[in-house]
């Protein structure tokens, strides 16, 4: 974020893009540690389910992810193309209405 000559707030989406971008792929890492950590210790729901049936919908969009060490950093590295693509397309936009 930088103020331009005439005061306009501009967001630098290369910065913007890598901050969520490791925001979300160690999000989706640390979530698959920690399922697979809870899985390990026979930790289950109240109801009995079974840990991380939610989590594993992200094969659906992740190609290759699963509930492993594999998958989490697998799943690590699309969080974090996502959050750069996306951070990156919201500086974008936001400079673009910004302008005026």
């Amino acid at each position: 974020m930088h103020l331009e000559g005439d005061g306009n707030m501009k967001l630098d989406g290369k910065a913007l893009g890598i901050s969520l971008g490791v925001l979300w792929g160690g999000t989706i890492f640390l979530a698959t540690i920690l399922l697979i950590v809870k899985a390990w210790l026979g930790i289950h729901h109240p109801a009995g389910a079974p840990v991380g049936p939610t989590l594993l919908k992200l094969g659906q969009f992740y190609m290759g992810y699963s509930m492993s060490l594999g998958g989490a950093i697998l799943g690590g590295i699309y969080g974090f193309f996502n959050g750069y693509v996306g951070g990156y397309l919201i500086a974008k936009i936001y400079n673009l209405f910004a302008a005026d």
